[in-house]
């Protein structure tokens, strides 16, 4: 079973906690911290599920792994433009994984330029600050002791909540500067420094103030989130690079073209990455679902031997066969062709799921109407139609497929990251960050898969089953765990890895979430749900650190690599899934701890990155008003 949890005696009252959330409600609906309702018009927002309090993490864990970033921008692209290995890689997967199969179908279709193709990655590296069971089997705190960042998983597709995580970020700063000397909330101070004791390792769990040496939640520092800027960056980077080597310029501007889910209620996020690349770079956003994409972009012939230009025509345009990709040769008339936009980047905020590639506007799609051959819905010929052209994507068919659970695991195996990384200094670090992880299936090595395989079936709760999705609610645990591996044929294994389960230490945290229908049946007549949806006590958390690269060959340095800007999602300790979209997480930043130089060492990597990210905003700025005379 799940090693026990130390006692707490929650140091907020709930009179404290009300406060909290008052304020932090206001704030939310002041600053766009919101997603759409489930279930309800499009124009129905609420505040996004937050933790009202950050959540203490050592400063020296933070800044190794923004300072890994780079490193792990660069895994990516390098492994990427190996086509030998992804697909010798993922060949078991995807004979029992059908999205697999078709990601390798556009993946192989394309492979032509791989080595010099230009491709954006807005990755998310996420980690889990590790505490292992003390002998006894109680978790926590250990004496002298700090947790360690292990990597739960590497997003290269939708890396999702960088525009609210900074709204986050913020709205705890402000809280902090409301609260923290605010003999209102006595137990504002003793609740940060409790958490930050248990974040150290200099006590077994929480109490009921102050301890002699415990650090002051006054004194403590939300760093600032540069998450947004940094998203920012590496989509503008990319449009630049775009429009740098495009020859002449096109008569209007070219277009960032975002492919968001149907019903998508994680709207706001998206909108605050689209308002900063229109405010500080000039570039225009279209947003569209891969149906809409499917029936208005065309490609039209570029130079001998280059890819073809990817145009986005009018809404009307649905007049044209929809199984047509090409415009008419120059000179010859076109619907739509006088108003067609160029493209410049495709964005993915959705293609990490299959469900994406079956509805339409209209339900689903007729998946027989497609001559694509082995790529049989429309939606995946949208997605093959977008990577043969010149267009960057974001990601790529090759980063998505580098973000998968089971190149993650092929990746650990003995010396297969030394192949990819510049120097062995580098593989060591990354190697660091590393949970244990296993094969499953026909491919794994017999005697290491069984004798894994037997350990996790002995002791389910130290492992989950994870296979090749992402956005949450997929994986296996627990009792789960020795059920998948008792029943799935090894093909079924193949399409899945097992990992060791990451403990890391809980912290006192009231969590602010959306009302369930049955808690409202049970509140006062005419109640706000809001001021009743505070879930005060033990959480989890999981930290994400954002990184952005623009690599333009394999042999060629990348025009942006980049990390900085991070995500910190909070759940009560007996939730296993971490989504926050999915609804089983919370939004929460951290809190910086430690020495005091670790806090410096910390705050001076965090200020360059930021300052690194402005020089080269502004000097994107240029280029691109001087192009476009904006």
């Amino acid at each position: 079973p799940t090693p026990p949890e130390p006692a707490m005696a929650f140091p907020l009252s709930d009179a404290e906690q009300q406060l909290l959330a008052d304020f932090s409600t206001a704030y939310a609906r002041a600053r766009g911290l919101l997603v759409a309702d489930s279930g309800a018009a499009a124009a129905t927002m609420r505040p996004v599920s937050v933790s009202l309090l950050p959540a203490a993490v050592p400063a020296a864990e933070l800044r190794k792994v923004l300072d890994l970033q780079p490193l792990y921008n660069a895994l990516v692209d390098r492994v990427a433009r190996d086509e030998a290995w992804i697909t010798a890689t993922l060949a078991p997967t995807k004979g029992a994984d059908d999205f697999v199969r078709r990601l390798l179908h556009v993946y192989e279709a394309t492979p032509e330029d791989l080595a010099e193709r230009p491709m954006l990655g807005i990755h998310r590296s996420d980690y889990m600050l590790h505490d292992p069971p003390r002998q006894g089997g109680a978790s926590g705190a250990l004496a002298g002791a700090t947790a360690r960042a292990k990597q739960v998983e590497l997003n290269t597709i939708s890396s999702s909540f960088g525009g609210l995580s900074a709204v986050v970020s913020g709205m705890h700063q402000a809280a902090q500067r409301r609260f923290a000397r605010d003999p209102a909330m006595a137990g504002l101070a003793a609740t940060l420094a409790a958490n930050a004791a248990s974040a150290l390792g200099t006590a077994p769990g929480w109490g009921e103030g102050d301890a002699a040496g415990r650090p002051s939640g006054a004194s403590m520092k939300v760093p600032d989130n540069m998450a947004l800027k940094g998203l920012a960056l590496g989509l503008a980077s990319a449009h630049s690079h775009y429009v740098e080597t495009a020859g002449e310029a096109p008569a209007a501007p070219p277009i960032v073209v975002f492919a968001v889910q149907e019903g998508e209620r994680n709207v706001n996020d998206q909108r605050l990455l689209e308002l900063e690349l229109t405010a500080e770079y000039g570039i225009s956003v279209v947003r569209a679902t891969l149906a809409e994409l499917r029936r208005r972009l065309r490609l039209v012939d570029s130079p001998a031997g280059a890819r073809p230009t990817l145009v986005l025509l009018p809404p009307d345009a649905a007049e044209m066969k929809p199984s047509a990709q090409f415009l008419r040769p120059a000179g010859e008339a076109a619907v739509g062709a006088a108003t067609a936009r160029e493209v410049s980047v495709v964005y993915y905020r959705s293609g990490y799921d299959p469900e994406d590639y079956t509805r339409d506007d209209r339900g689903v799609l007729d998946l027989g109407a497609t001559k694509s051959g082995d790529v049989q819905g429309l939606l995946w010929e949208a997605r093959l139609l977008m990577e043969k052209s010149r267009a960057i994507q974001c990601p790529s068919v090759a980063y998505q497929l580098a973000g998968t659970k089971k190149v993650q695991q092929a990746l650990a195996l003995p010396g297969a990251l030394e192949a990819f990384t510049a120097t062995a200094a580098d593989a060591a670090a990354l190697r660091e960050t590393f949970a244990g992880l296993w094969p499953l299936g026909e491919d794994a090595p017999a005697e290491e898969t069984a004798a894994a395989i037997a350990e996790a079936k002995a002791h389910p709760d130290d492992f989950v089953v994870k296979p090749q999705r992402e956005g949450g609610g997929h994986n296996y645990f627990g009792r789960e765990v020795a059920e998948a591996l008792e029943s799935m044929s090894q093909a079924e294994l193949s399409a899945h890895i097992l990992m060791q389960r990451l403990r890391p230490r809980a912290q006192a945290m009231p969590l602010m979430k959306k009302t369930t229908d049955a808690d409202k049946e049970n509140l006062p007549s005419g109640a706000d749900a809001l001021r009743y949806g505070v879930d005060a006590g033990a959480a989890l958390h999981e930290l994400g650190i954002f990184g952005q690269y623009l690599g333009t060959g394999a042999a060629a340095p990348p025009k942006l690599n980049a990390g900085g800007g991070f995500i910190l999602r909070a759940k009560p300790v007996d939730v296993d899934e971490g989504g926050v979209a999915a609804g089983y997480a919370c939004l929460s930043s951290p809190i910086l701890v430690g020495s005091g130089d670790e806090l410096h060492a910390a705050e001076t990597s965090i200020n360059a990155a930021a300052a690194a990210a402005a020089t080269e905003a502004v000097r994107l700025q240029q280029q691109l008003r001087q192009r476009f005379c904006w």
